[in-house]
């Protein structure tokens, strides 16, 4: 018996062998050609939201990103009435004679040095002390492109004398807000040049704990009139230069998105909304609302204006999900998944666990480094390119190629989720058939640093990618 027992369990143990060595989630070796028939552009714009504790631009240099969420309206601007006088000046009169604002109590605002002041959740005393004025020159110098989101109050509901605009019903609280927003605009792009053309229209007012106080309908009606007050400082004083409007910043997909573009297709540029999970299915049905209510002929970028975590999950398997989400805002499916702008919030830190990026003292956290292998080969709008392959759908391996029209560098990233190592044949044969490769990883071991080179042969090479790697191949 004790025999027979041994002969048995040998040859179930040969039989698991036989059954693991065929299965497809081993490791193996699979082919990824891409070919030279373009795709969709990719994500034209990635960037992220603003954290009090740290404001430093040759990080967002260092990381890639393109753009930079900058929370503005009348807590950060106008703490109490500028002119002290509710209701006053009207629209007409500001039309008529802009200097009827107070600009010195404007300039005072954006350039006072403690400019996280309004915050009051900053880990240090007070934020990061570096005024307004100073990080819209600075992202300017450095070609990142302040987002501002105007807003009549803030998550704490502050200021005071604004709660009377919330929402603004009256013409009196109209005329207030007009003048907020007009005055804003005004303030960074006549009188100071600093190149802001990006609005955004309130922060959740789905979401009562984030300031908003009145209906749907009087959001619909509150961007009208934000719009009016932006759209008037363009086509006067601007030459109606490219800017644009980003609505409804709401905390989902949800009908706040359909009624806004119900009602303003023609003044909303950009739908705007928040995702904190995959950003896939979510953004198939936005796209789908776009075509639907399509009354002026014009098919809307899609930003998630925050994505991430606002739980500090900045850590390596966190970042490996964030980096195949960036994947997936580039990707075409149909219906469209494509995802043109987003934000990663936040950037840096707000509180000890509304943690960011980057820390106050400027370390990296971990999915910093997942951004930037990312950035480099997605960011900017690039040419994507269809890839085939003889992948499984059962194994975790996945791949995106993109070229920089303006330099000709074809970036590709191979993603490896599995739980093995595989090799990759990569065909670049419709790009180039000589040459050298460079692979850069990130991986648990490697931040987004170079980890060999490749000689391509026939535009083919050949490599081994570990678990739970991304590996960035450079031509």
């Amino acid at each position: 018996m004790l025999a027979r027992k041994s002969y048995l369990v040998s040859g179930i143990m040969v039989l698991l062998v036989v059954i693991m060595s065929l299965s497809p989630a081993s490791a193996a070796a699979y082919t990824i050609t891409v070919t030279g028939t373009t795709s969709i552009l990719t994500e034209k714009s990635i960037g992220a939201v603003e954290g009090c504790d740290r404001f430093v631009v040759a990080d967002l240099v260092d990381g890639g990103f393109k753009n930079y969420r900058i929370y503005a309206g009348t807590s950060r601007l106008e703490t109490s009435d500028d002119d002290g006088v509710y209701g006053s000046p009207s629209i007409a009169q500001i039309k008529a004679n802009i200097n009827l604002i107070p600009w010195t109590t404007w300039d005072n605002a954006f350039n006072r040095t403690d400019g996280y002041f309004w915050s009051g959740t900053c880990t240090g005393l007070g934020g990061a002390q570096v005024s307004l004025t100073q990080m819209l020159t600075d992202l300017k110098n450095s070609g990142v492109a302040p987002v501002l989101t105007v807003r009549n109050t803030d998550n704490n509901n502050n200021p005071a004398w604004a709660q009377a605009m919330n929402p603004p019903n009256t013409p009196e609280d109209i005329n207030e807000w007009w003048e907020h927003v007009f005055a804003t605009v005004y303030w960074v792009n006549v009188r100071n040049n600093l190149m802001v053309d990006d609005w955004q229209v309130h922060n959740e007012p789905d979401n009562a704990g984030q300031g908003w106080a009145g209906t749907q309908a009087d959001y619909i009606a509150f961007t009208q009139t934000t719009a009016d007050a932006i759209n008037y400082v363009y086509t006067t004083y601007l030459a109606n230069r490219p800017h644009r409007i980003y609505a409804p910043v709401s905390t989902h997909a949800n009908d706040w998105i359909t009624a806004s573009l119900q009602s303003n297709d023609s003044i909303v540029d950009v739908v705007d909304w928040h995702r904190y999970g995959p950003p896939a299915s979510e953004a198939q049905m936005i796209n789908g609302w776009v075509n639907q209510y399509n009354t002026d002929g014009k098919i809307e970028d899609l930003m998630i204006s925050e994505w991430g975590s606002y739980r500090g999950k900045y850590g390596f398997g966190d970042a490996m999900n964030y980096a195949g989400y960036l994947r997936d805002h580039s990707t075409q499916t149909t219906p469209s998944q494509y995802v043109a702008r987003s934000q990663i919030f936040p950037f840096y830190d707000w509180t000890t666990s509304m943690t960011g990026l980057v820390a106050k003292d400027g370390t990296r956290r971990d999915a910093f480094w997942a951004f930037r292998i990312m950035n480099r080969g997605l960011n900017g709008g690039k040419q994507g390119y269809t890839i085939t392959h003889n992948i499984p759908a059962n194994v975790t391996v996945s791949a995106i190629a993109a070229k920089d029209q303006g330099t000709g560098t074809l970036y590709v990233e191979v993603f490896n989720r599995s739980a093995q190592s595989h090799t990759i044949t990569l065909n670049l044969s419709a790009h180039a058939t000589t040459g050298t490769v460079t692979y850069r990883e990130y991986s648990a071991t490697n931040k987004d640093v170079v980890v060999g080179t490749g000689t391509l042969s026939g535009g083919i090479v050949t490599f081994t990618i570990a678990k739970d790697t991304i590996r960035q191949i450079i031509k």
